[in-house]
């Protein structure tokens, strides 16, 4: 994980090459699986995978790390739990969220 001197923040292999573009304003190694990282931009939540795909629209107002291949996230008043490749397995309407 890299950031510029704009504080905008991807990824780049060993070799220095661009993996995910830097036009993030948050990526966390601990927030991702083998192949997908969560994440953010102007206050939304999403993820990206190693082709620089978005496979999980920023829309998400939080996102918890993924563990077993998916991940919890909040919107509205809906949590959801949604795989790496952006398929969600289910959704609950919750009242309130205090962490994913």
């Amino acid at each position: 994980m890299v950031s510029d001197e704009k504080g905008n923040s991807g990824c780049i292999d060993v070799d220095g090459n661009v993996v995910i573009d830097l036009k993030y304003d948050w990526i966390e190694e601990g927030y991702s699986s083998e192949t997908t990282y969560v994440v953010e931009k102007n206050g939304k939540y999403g993820a990206v995978n190693r082709m620089n795909d978005v496979v999980i629209p920023l829309e998400y107002e939080e996102i918890g790390p993924f563990y077993n291949g998916a991940v919890w996230a909040y919107k509205g008043n809906e949590l959801f739990r949604i795989r790496e490749d952006g398929t969600i397995i289910t959704s609950i309407k919750v009242r309130e969220v205090i962490d994913v």
